[in-house]
């Protein structure tokens, strides 16, 4: 499973490079590196969700280059704790870190570690991750961990890629063969999956909208900027971001795919527990 879900991930081991700079940087997260579709909309949901403040930890599973916890340490003044298996990217995190923003290191660290393997003595405030759990075959493991790694009044958020009411094999087999993707539930799927593991589904909404503006922004920088990506890469990879765009955008216009934000607490005695579900219309 390790060296699978590694193998998966080897998908950014070039996300820093000129092509993810010119196609999805900078015309989709106004420069923040971001390897995801919610960007700071699902950052701003987590940390006002969490009621994030310097008094705050807050874990992410599958950080990737780290810009995710530097933005949350940055606008809400928490500690961020980003964990990656991907040890490349986790070195990167540290040195972009390091070189852009030194007066925030004390406020940020990075570990490289398997989640599931994972051993730490803190217990943080609130847990989230981005558009990680499509890589990954067993979610209820990952969200038992994040419920051991939680305050009995933790939050958790989650952005995920889901299946959408016409979804169909094609769909599927492209998302698998292209990007590694092997893991689609429904948002009913996550709920149940969630409160098998110790959580309370407290919001759950769709954001279907972000994945088809993020893929639609990407292809047209990337018919925009041919010239350099090609330059940068070559005409084959231009080629590939172009007709990834495409047919994500359409995936998710004709909902065989959704996007999906859910937020979640630990449990509590169903007396104390009196918070609002907001119902998933795909």
């Amino acid at each position: 499973m390790q060296d699978e879900i590694l193998q998966k991930n080897k998908i950014y081991d070039q996300a820093d490079s000129a092509v993810w700079q010119l196609a999805v940087y900078a015309p989709v997260h106004d420069g923040w590196e971001f390897t995801n579709m919610g960007g700071t909309h699902v950052l701003d949901f987590v940390g006002e969700y969490a009621r994030l403040d310097q008094s705050k930890r807050v874990l992410e599973f599958c950080c990737g280059l780290g810009d995710t916890c530097r933005y949350l340490a940055k606008k809400f003044g928490c500690r961020v704790t980003g964990v990656d298996m991907n040890v490349h990217q986790v070195n990167r995190a540290q040195a972009k870190l390091a070189r852009r923003e030194p007066a925030l290191a004390n406020r940020i660290d990075f570990i490289h570690s398997d989640v599931l393997r994972l051993s730490l003595e803190r217990r943080y405030d609130a847990a989230y991750l981005i558009d990680s759990l499509m890589l990954i075959d067993n979610t209820l493991a990952v969200f038992k961990k994040l419920r051991e790694m939680l305050k009995p009044n933790g939050r958790l958020v989650l952005a995920e890629m889901v299946a959408g009411p016409n979804i169909t094999s094609e769909a599927t087999e492209y998302a698998r063969e292209e990007d590694g993707i092997v893991s689609l539930p429904t948002p009913a799927g996550y709920e149940s999956t969630l409160a098998a593991a110790g959580f309370q589904v407290t919001h759950v909404e769709d954001i279907t909208g972000l994945a088809e503006n993020c893929f639609e922004k990407i292809r047209h920088a990337t018919l925009e900027q041919e010239t350099a990506i090609t330059a940068a890469a070559g005409s084959k990879v231009h080629q590939n971001w172009v007709e990834l765009s495409c047919n994500y955008w359409r995936y998710f216009h004709e909902r065989q795919f959704a996007y999906c934000l859910i937020a979640a607490e630990c449990k509590r005695p169903l007396a104390e527990n009196q918070d609002r579900l907001a119902h998933f219309n795909c």
